[in-house]
Order: structure tokens, then C-alpha cells, then sequence
């Protein structure tokens, strides 16, 4: 193998016939080799030897080749043969667990060698160290064994020896905060025990190892703290050495502390609030019982504790019933006197270790049922209130119903829409409209202009609604449905809004006036007729006094037919008839004719003049009931 392996002889090799060479060569090399041994490339197994067989325990070399080595690699060493052979080459002989078959791990050492630089072919050599470990640890079995476990352990373990300490342990140099294992070796036990615990020391540590259960005990460390901790004393057969095991419980002191002082303050918050607050576990026994319960149930806390819950909140047949979590009922407690009153209850599941409780918050509710009561009392009384008041309103309203029904004038109302709301008969029949065609129609499809240049035209009420403008008796011709028309007054009204700041519709009155325009323009005619006709007339009463006369009474009679002078001074003055004769038979047969002679003042010596005189009397009535009595003379 020595020179260029490419070159033999002056004649150039291939690379496939050097690696075949080198392959050929090494196997051989292995054949003869003691231990195992294997031939890899590019990490994974090309050949091995029969004692690597014989010591995996591998039937045959084709279940290893092609194989990955890092495969057969155990425990923590498979990471550093994952990446290949490379890393490890030529580093010498280096430690190794081996994997067999059967699942066991074979202690040996090995070393990797590269075959040639550049190529990627190694050479493993294993060296079984199986054997020679299992003598190395049966010398070792002794004191070795015992130091190993004491400095491996996981507690602190301080061995004393003839009353001294003779060796401590990682833990014990790490809990102790010491600066090293030595500087406690030679020194007095007593050295790193707290002055409160030195007369347990006292005991002996063999009265101390016959303990069974940890001891309590207190250590010193290096700066001088104290350090809570369990301890155990183990005496070493056959020698007076003893070796101490003591835990560190410094957390768990401040845990079980920090507990006490979360249940004061939680106890000190269960004693101050309102609310009864019971626990009670799976069986429904209380187990806690706070200052508001004791109040509330008249009780104390060690009469409660142990009972069942059924006491203080009974069913009917007394047995225990568990509440539901997380769900208020309103249930009856009973007090300590056997007296019952309401309570809301509301539990909640609680964990502690194994243990199930639940948390009871029971709420005394009697104020609440006696608002709840008075409540329903009021709610009641003012239903009725209302029933009445609405009874009442359905009877205004009935009323109001029946007068609109009634009223002879048309009433009708809208909305702030425009839109017809109500209206009475008397409303459509004045405007043609039947009552179950208007309600709901807007008011300009009924109201319409009846003469003029908008006849025909709509009447602008929702208009005048939104600009605020109301009207009082204004006349205007308003044409029905089938187109006659009439003469109305109309009358516009606003309706308050319930609020009050808006209004909130109309009312509309509308009166037929057309017989009154009639009768007023007859009056007229006959008023022109009484100013102007050549016929007097008068008006007196039953007592004969003048109350109207024309104009052509005063030329007929002359001055004297003054207002407030009487028939018979100036119709009967020169003839035997008389008012009250012509009365009585106005009286009789409701009409008089007479024809008479009457005087009347003339500018001459003897002064006055007489003439013929006919006169003829109706009695027609007053608006008061009394007969005025028009007389007509000519």
C-alpha cells in the first residue's frame, strides 16, 4: 500500500480500482483483527468482521451492510455520529455504547480512521469493553459505590464519620451555599445545625436513625441563614459512620405560610361580608361556616360544621339534597330556632386535591320578598287604577262619541299628516261622504272649493296645519262629493300633541249656513221693502206702546208716531175703536182689519185735521215668546 495507489508499475490505475484495492486489502486486515470492526463509507457499513457479528449478535453480514453506523450508536452518542464518520476521525480512541439485537448495549471504545485523504471510506476499530467494566465496578462496589450514590443524590446527604463530617454531597454544597465539598470535611456536625435544633444532636445519631418518619430540623448555611428542612439519619453498618439526608422545605414553608395567610385574610374577608358563605364537601356535611351564616342562621360556627346541609336549607322530607353549582334557586333556611325565611342560593364547584366541595352563598331575601310583594301590591292597584281610568276613558269617549253623533254641526279631525282621523254624520252628510269612506283619507280629497275661480279645487287644511294657521267662522262655499255645493262656516282648531310643544292635528267645525244666508237676505228684501214702501207700519206690544215704525207711518200720522208713543194717541184718537179692542181680537182669531177715522196735526187755526183710516194687525212672536203686534195703515 505504499506509493501512489493510482500509479503501480508505471501504469495509471482507475479511482474505482484503488477503492476495490483498498476495499480488498482491509477486509482482509479485518478477518484476522480480535475485536470488531467495520468498514464504512459515507457514514453507512460496507463490511464488518465476524467478531462484530458474534458480539452484536447479528446472524449475518448482509443485515449490517447498507446499514447507517449512527444505527447501531446508543444513548447520548447518536447525535455525534448522525453527521457522518468524518467529524470523529482520527480523534483517537473514544468511548461508545453499541447496540445488539436483542435490545442490550455493549460497552466499548472506538477509533475511526480515514483510508485515504479526500475519499470517503473509514476504518472503525471497537475494543469490547464489557468485561473489563463489570471488573472495574466489582472493585469498585464498595466505598465507591456508596460516594457516587451520596453525590449523585438529589438531597443533601452529609456523611459523619466518628462525629465529624467526612464528606458532603453537590446538593448539600448547593443548599449549604458552601465554596466547596472540603471546606465542611474534619468539621464538627453542630457546625451547620441551627442552635435551636443542637439538643436533638444530643440524642445520639443512632437514636436518631432508629426514627422512622423525617425529622424536623433547621441548618445553618455558609452566610449565616437559617434553612428549614426534613431530615433522615442512616447508620452504616458495621462502622460508626452515619450519613444525613435532609431536604430543603425552605419554599415549601413559605408556600404552606403564604397559605395560612391567604386563609386568614380570605377568613377575615368570609367574616366581613353580608352574605352567609357555607362549604360543604360530597356527603352535603358543612365544612365551613362563616360570621355572617352564624348571624344569619342564630347559630354558631362549630354547631354547623359536620351537619348536614338539609339543616339550614330543609326539603320536605329532610333528606340531604345536594344544589345544583352555578344555579340561583330561592329556597327556605331554617334558623337554629326552627323558624324559616327566604334565601337565595348559589353554589360553586371547588377542587382541593382530591376533595369536591362546593361553595354555598345563601342570601337572606325577606326585605327583597316584602319589596317584591309591595311591588306586586302596587302593580296590582295601579292596574286597576287603570281599568278604571280606562273604563272611564271608554266611557268619556263613548260620550264624547255620542255628542259628536249628535251635534248638528259637522266635526271632524286629522292628524299632522292632513289625514282624516274621526267624523261625526253630521260631517258626512254635509260633505256626501259615507263614514267608513273618509276615515283615513286625506283632507284635501274631501274638502273642495265650491265656487269662484278654485271651485272645484282642493281646500289647503294640511297646508294651513303645518304653517300653524287656524280659522274662526271664516264662510266659504264647499262643494260635495256629487257637486252641489253650500255655503259653510268654517271653524279650524289646533289638538295639543301629548307632549305638548307640537301640535298634534285639527279639529274642523263646519255649519251649514245656506237657509240662514236665505232668511238673512230676505230680511234684507223686507227691511227695503219697510224703509221704502208707501204703506205705515208699526210694531207695538201687548200695551199698545210703538217699538218700530217707518217712514211712512210719520207722513201718514205725522209727528206723532214717535217711537215709545202709543197706538190710540195716534191711530185711534178720533174714532170709538180702541187698542184693546183690536187686541182681543188679535187675541181670537189672530188677525184684525179695522177702518177708522183718524186726526193728525195740520198747520191751520184749529189744528188738526181728520181722514179715513184702514189698519190691519198680525200678532206674530217674539224671539222671547211675547207677541209683538205689527200694525200696517194706509
Amino acid at each position: 500500500m505504499d506509493g501512489d495507489p493510482c500509479n503501480r508499475g508505471g501504469k495509471l490505475l482507475s479511482p474505482m480500482t484503488v477503492l476495490s484495492q483498498i476495499y480488498g486489502s482491509y477486509r482482509q486486515l479485518m478477518g484476522h483483527l480480535p475485536d470488531p470492526a467495520f468498514l464504512c463509507q459515507g457514514g453507512q457499513i460496507l463490511a464488518t468482521n465476524a467478531v462484530a457479528l458474534k458480539a452484536l449478535r447479528v446472524r449475518a453480514e448482509s443485515d449490517l451492510i447498507g446499514q447507517a453506523f449512527a444505527d447501531l450508536t446508543g444513548g447520548d452518542y447518536r447525535p455525534v455520529f448522525e453527521g457522518g464518520l468524518a467529524e470523529v476521525a482520527g480523534e483517537g480512541m473514544i468511548p461508545m455504547l453499541l447496540l445488539r439485537t436483542d435490545g442490550t448495549q455493549m460497552e466499548c471504545e472506538i477509533r475511526v480512521t480515514a483510508l485515504e485523504p479526500g475519499s470517503d471510506l473509514y476504518f472503525v476499530h471497537a475494543r469490547d469493553l464489557t468485561e473489563r467494566m463489570r471488573t472495574i465496578r466489582e472493585v469498585m462496589a464498595s466505598e465507591q459505590r456508596y460516594r457516587a450514590l451520596v453525590d449523585l443524590a438529589l438531597d443533601a446527604m452529609i456523611v459523619v464519620s466518628n462525629g465529624r463530617i467526612s464528606m458532603v454531597n453537590a446538593s448539600a454544597v448547593q443548599v449549604l451555599c458552601l465554596p466547596s465539598a472540603e471546606s465542611l470535611v474534619g468539621q464538627p456536625l453542630e457546625r451547620i445545625i441551627h442552635p435551636d435544633y443542637h439538643a436533638l444532636l444530643e440524642l445520639g445519631l443512632d437514636a436518631l436513625s432508629e426514627e422512622r418518619g423525617l425529622l424536623p430540623l433547621k441548618l445553618i448555611t455558609a452566610d449565616g441563614a437559617g434553612l428549614d428542612a426534613e431530615a433522615r439519619v442512616v447508620a452504616l453498618p458495621g462502622t460508626r459512620t452515619h450519613v444525613l439526608e435532609a431536604r430543603d422545605i425552605s419554599a415549601r414553608v413559605r408556600a404552606a405560610e403564604g397559605v395560612r395567610e391567604r386563609e386568614a385574610r380570605l377568613k377575615g374577608i368570609l367574616n366581613t361580608v353580608a352574605d352567609a358563605i357555607v362549604t360543604i364537601d360530597e356527603a352535603g356535611l358543612v365544612q365551613s361556616f362563616n360570621m355572617a351564616a352564624e348571624r344569619m342562621f342564630g347559630m354558631r360556627a362549630d354547631e354547623a360544621i359536620g351537619a348536614p346541609i338539609s339543616r339550614l336549607l330543609p326539603e320536605p322530607d329532610d333528606n340531604v339534597v345536594l344544589p345544583i353549582p352555578g344555579v340561583e334557586l330561592e329556597h327556605s333556611a331554617r334558623r337554629a330556632d326552627g323558624s324559616l325565611f327566604p334565601a337565595a342560593v348559589t353554589f360553586s364547584a371547588l377542587r382541593l386535591g382530591r376533595q369536591s366541595l362546593q361553595t354555598g352563598v345563601i342570601r337572606d331575601i325577606t326585605d327583597r320578598r316584602r319589596a317584591e310583594e309591595a311591588e306586586r301590591r302596587y302593580t296590582e292597584d295601579l292596574e286597576r287604577q287603570v281599568e278604571e281610568r280606562t273604563r272611564e276613558l271608554l266611557r268619556l269617549t263613548q260620550e264624547s262619541r255620542s255628542v259628536l253623533n249628535a251635534a248638528g254641526d259637522g266635526i271632524l279631525g286629522i292628524n299632522p299628516d292632513g289625514i282624516i282621523t274621526f267624523a261625526n254624520p253630521a260631517m258626512t252628510d254635509l260633505l256626501g261622504w259615507s263614514p267608513g269612506d273618509v276615515i283615513g283619507r286625506s283632507a284635501v280629497e274631501v274638502f273642495r272649493h265650491g265656487d269662484g275661480a278654485r271651485a272645484g279645487q282642493p281646500v289647503r287644511v294640511k297646508a294651513a296645519l303645518r304653517r300653524g294657521v287656524f280659522h274662526d267662522r271664516v264662510e266659504m262655499t264647499l262643494m260635495r262629493r256629487n257637486g252641489s255645493t253650500f255655503i259653510a262656516e268654517y271653524t279650524s282648531s289646533p289638538i295639543p300633541s301629548v307632549q305638548g310643544e307640537e301640535v298634534g292635528g285639527a279639529v274642523v267645525v263646519v255649519r251649514d249656513i245656506t237657509e240662514r244666508r236665505m232668511v238673512e237676505e230676505r230680511l234684507n228684501i223686507a227691511a227695503t221693502v219697510f224703509e221704502t214702501t208707501a204703506e205705515g207700519i208699526l210694531v207695538c206690544g201687548p200695551d199698545g206702546i210703538i217699538t218700530v215704525a217707518n217712514p211712512a207711518l210719520a207722513r201718514i200720522v205725522g209727528g206723532t208716531a214717535e217711537l215709545g208713543n202709543t197706538v190710540d194717541r195716534i191711530l185711534f184718537t178720533a174714532s170709538d175703536c180702541s187698542w184693546d179692542a183690536v187686541l182681543e181680537t188679535l187675541v181670537r182669531t189672530g188677525h184684525a182689519e179695522e177702518e177708522f177715522w183718524a186726526e193728525r196735526p195740520v198747520c191751520r187755526p184749529s189744528g188738526r185735521l181728520g181722514y179715513p183710516f184702514s189698519g190691519r194687525g198680525y200678532p206674530p212672536r217674539g224671539a222671547g215668546g211675547q207677541r209683538y203686534h205689527p200694525a200696517q195703515a194706509g
